[in-house]
């Protein structure tokens, strides 16, 4: 898939038909470029960073996680520069290293999700790494002319949920926050669901960046949710 221009400085690979791969955020700052998530694996972040290649643009200096789920982060040991994930993201990342790279590994991913083994046909090849840098609350980085906000929040989709917001472009970037708990046969707790709402209502944001589909109007996004707070 080609790399998209969302805004000025917001860029997107989006998902590939077919594939669990989420979609990829970047942002273009004038001294430094954040992408959100590092994908499913090596062969993601190639094709990611063969775009940005292709587009001109550098590759990222810092990577955010927006949770632990394997699609957003089993590429992180493939990725340039810095990773950047709240405390409860990496203290499953850090338990998950120890066992990198063993057949052990695999067969617990697969037990979690067979579908794993399309992207991981064998174990040597499933290599996890935590991030470099741990936040709790909130991160902000000046990337030159535009600033990220990194923050974690409540969400039904898991209990490590961080998202990304750039005020300047009016981006917020969600991952897959507003999903229901997939290992919990996609159960949507609407109390999470109700926070996590009112915290996109907080911001001043146009679009919104979701996981695995396209970017989405946050009116649109916001009418959409309310919709399923009232099922």
């Amino acid at each position: 898939m080609q790399l998209r221009k969302l805004t000025d400085k917001v860029y997107y690979l989006p998902t590939v038909p077919g594939r669990d791969w989420p979609v990829l955020a970047y942002v273009r700052g004038e001294r430094f470029a954040l992408a959100v998530d590092a994908g499913y694996s090596k062969q993601q972040v190639d094709s990611f960073y063969s775009e940005l290649d292709a587009a001109g643009l550098k590759r990222p200096d810092f990577t955010a996680l927006t949770h632990w789920h394997y699609d957003h982060c089993f590429g992180l040991h493939a990725i340039d520069g810095l990773a950047i994930a709240c405390e409860d993201t990496n203290a499953i990342l850090r338990a998950l290293s120890l066992k990198s790279g063993t057949q052990e590994l695999l067969d617990e991913m697969l037990a979690l999700d067979p579908g794993i083994a399309n992207e991981y046909p064998d174990a040597p090849s499933l290599t996890v790494v935590p991030a470099g840098l741990e936040l709790r609350g909130e991160l902000r980085i000046d990337l030159g002319g535009v600033t990220a906000q990194l923050f974690e929040t409540e969400s039904p989709h898991t209990k490590d949920t961080m998202c990304v917001y750039i005020p300047e472009e009016r981006v917020l970037v969600l991952g897959d926050a507003t999903g229901g708990d997939y290992f919990n046969n996609g159960y949507m707790d609407k109390a999470k669901l109700l926070s996590l709402t009112e915290t996109i209502e907080s911001l001043d944001c146009a679009v919104c960046v979701l996981g695995h589909e396209e970017p989405m109007e946050r009116d649109a996004l916001l009418s959409a949710l309310r919709d399923m707070l009232k099922a």
